[in-house]
Order: C-alpha cells, then sequence, then structure tokens
C-alpha cells in the first residue's frame, strides 16, 4: 500500500459539484501521495481547486497536464473524474512502471479513427459529428510533426515518439478516439505526455479524442496493463444501474473502477459509506501511518 504513496491522483470535475470533495478525500486522500482536484469554477468553500478552462467534460485532460508541472516528483500520474469509483486496492501489484489504461487502444480504438490523409472516418460515423472536430485534431497532429525536430522536441524526445506512433499505426496519420475516464501515466514518459497534451488542448480537441490519440504516441504491445474498467452504460443499459438504485447486483470489489458512480445520487452515497468505505478503512489501519 505504500506504493501509492508515491502516485497522483488528478480528479477532475466536469461540473462544479464540489460538495463530494469531502467523500471523495476520505477514499482516496490517505492512500496516494497527493490529490488534486480540478474545476473550471472557483469555489471559496475549496480554494485549493486547480482552475482549468474546462468544457463540460471535452477538456478534461487539462487537470493532469497542470498537474504533472505543478508536482514533477511523482513516480506516476493518475487522471480520473469525480464519478469515477476507482478502486484503488486492485492497483497495488500493477508495474507503475508501465502506462495503465481501461481498454487496448491499439487493438480497438484505432479502428474508430480518422485517417488524415484519406480523411476517411473507419467506424462510428456519429462520433465525430463535425469537420471542425476533425480539421482541429488534424492541426493538433501537424503540430507535434513541426516540433519534432527542434529543439524543443527534442528536449522532449518527440522523435522517438512519433516513430512509435507510425509503427503502431503502419505509418498512418490518424486521430483516435475512445473511452477516457481513467488512465496512468508513469514519471518517465509524464513531462512528454503533458507537452503533448498542451498541443493538443492548443486546438480545443475533446477529452475522448485527445486522450486516445496521443497514447498512440507513447504505447506499445508490452508497455502498458489493461485494467478492465466498467462503463455501466456499455454493460448494463437498466438505469437501475446508473442511477445506484440496485448498484449492488453488479457490484464486485476485484473491479478496477466503474462510471459512472455519482456520489450526488442517495443510492449511490449510501452504498459508498456502507460499502465501499467500510472495506476501506479494514485495509487501510495504516494508511496513515
Amino acid at each position: 500500500m505504500k506504493r501509492l504513496k508515491k502516485i497522483l491522483l488528478a480528479i477532475n470535475f466536469n461540473w462544479p459539484i464540489y460538495k463530494v470533495i469531502p467523500f471523495l478525500e476520505e477514499f482516496y486522500g490517505d492512500v496516494f501521495g497527493k490529490i488534486v482536484f480540478c474545476g473550471a469554477v472557483r469555489n471559496e468553500q475549496f480554494p485549493g481547486i486547480i482552475q482549468i478552462t474546462e468544457n463540460y467534460g471535452f477538456l478534461g485532460y487539462e487537470c493532469l497536464q497542470k498537474a504533472i508541472r505543478m508536482y514533477p516528483n511523482y513516480t506516476g500520474y493518475i487522471h480520473s473524474s469525480d464519478d469515477v469509483l476507482l478502486q484503488w486496492w486492485n492497483t497495488m501489484r500493477l508495474d507503475f512502471d508501465k502506462i495503465w489504461i481501461d481498454q487496448d487502444i491499439l487493438s480497438i480504438n484505432l479502428q474508430y479513427s480518422y485517417n488524415i490523409d484519406t480523411k476517411q472516418v473507419m467506424k462510428a460515423k456519429r462520433w465525430w459529428p463535425s469537420k471542425d472536430r476533425l480539421f482541429r485534431c488534424q492541426n493538433a497532429f501537424s503540430k507535434v510533426l513541426n516540433l519534432t525536430n527542434t529543439a524543443e522536441g527534442m528536449k522532449y524526445n518527440f522523435d522517438t515518439h512519433v516513430n512509435n506512433f507510425f509503427k503502431n499505426t503502419n505509418n498512418t496519420k490518424l486521430c483516435a478516439r475512445g473511452r477516457a475516464d481513467f488512465f496512468y501515466i508513469p514519471k518517465h514518459i509524464a513531462p512528454s505526455f503533458a507537452k503533448m497534451l498542451e498541443i493538443y488542448r492548443s486546438e480545443e480537441i475533446h477529452l475522448e479524442i485527445t486522450l486516445p490519440s496521443v497514447l498512440i504516441f507513447f504505447l506499445t504491445k508490452t508497455n502498458f496493463h489493461d485494467i478492465k474498467g466498467v462503463y455501466l452504460p456499455d454493460k448494463y443499459w437498466n438505469t437501475k444501474y446508473h442511477n445506484g438504485k440496485d448498484f449492488a447486483e453488479i457490484y464486485f470489489r476485484n473491479t478496477s473502477f466503474y462510471h459512472p458512480f455519482k456520489l450526488t445520487w442517495q443510492n449511490n452515497l449510501h452504498f459508498f459509506k456502507e460499502i465501499v468505505m467500510t472495506y476501506k478503512e479494514l485495509l487501510c489501519r495504516d494508511c496513515r501511518a
């Protein structure tokens, strides 16, 4: 459990529902080395919130980008959101020098990509609602390529990352899309990753395009863990599970995370206090040591 003390957990609020912060602090605060909260709206009750230019979740990766630069000395960095239930005890035996993601982006999400050269969307065309979104992603990719052989690009090893990107995509320029509510970045790639996020942020590209697209620059076939989180709308269509009414029916402690798990819903909050927090306290008797 002490290994998690070297990890920073960055939690982004798509909406300023900061009243759940005390519950999140109770659950994560004495487990991780540092926990930071990000949001677009200032709040006097929680002055430590990192200010970002949020757009209802579209640019939530700015939270991790800022956290990496503000706190550069952690072993790794987790990106999450306020409506993710991260069951951290399932991460303690993972390799902290690898990327953690909730799906195999290289084998799955490339199927839903946008080919920059041919201007074709491979699948799920409805997910790419505007040509503007595609154009901006193309611009960001061009900025990365243009920066590669500059002094700044060499500082962040962009040549290595760009070569890795083309290896992963069979020499194809593309933008990917996929879920992006949880992932972990180890320290040795964190500065380069933050710089890449900055570039995509400059084009205001959606979270679920930016993160899968940027990860392709860094992923290999062996340097990540697929931690297999559960996205409730994908797996369980019945809303009784989404609003927490019957969440206990599908809950397993060995699941890495659930999303969405909104503590503003009373059913979820009750389950969190009675079941999840009780188990956390059993595990965490020495967390404060």
